[in-house]
């Protein structure tokens, strides 16, 4: 039952957005240029549905799927197969975060200094 509201892009859709903003960065294909291309094309995706897909906002279809590669010089399934190995492999980005995050080392807590009024200081 339709709720209105729309479901943000799964895992597939997110590594195919990211394998195809990669070919086109790679190839020097702007999303502009790729918006125009949907004047001439049944793809009917314009520059901002580019910009909302690669950004990872919005899904696309099959066959908007199938423009975007022909545009891009690239074969739908060469684009899936790059997209289910990249989703096979961990997040290199989380698991830097994760690796910094567990390296960092706690502060011993600070000793007291004798001129601050709320502690005392060390006698021996």
């Amino acid at each position: 039952m339709p709720t209105g509201k729309k479901l943000p892009p799964g895992p597939l859709t997110v590594a195919v957005a990211t394998v195809l903003m990669s070919i086109a960065n790679e190839k020097g294909v702007s999303q502009a240029a790729i918006g125009r291309h949907h004047l001439d094309s049944p793809m009917h995706i314009s520059q901002s549905q580019v910009s909302r897909f690669f950004h990872h906002s919005k899904g696309i279809d099959v066959d908007q799927l199938n423009g975007l590669c022909q545009i891009l010089g690239v074969s739908v399934l060469e684009v899936l197969d790059h997209a289910e190995r990249r989703m096979s492999q961990p997040d290199e980005l989380a698991e830097r975060r994760r690796v910094r995050g567990s390296r960092q080392t706690r502060r011993p807590a600070a000793k007291p200094r004798p001129d601050d009024p709320g502690t005392t200081p060390d006698t021996p």
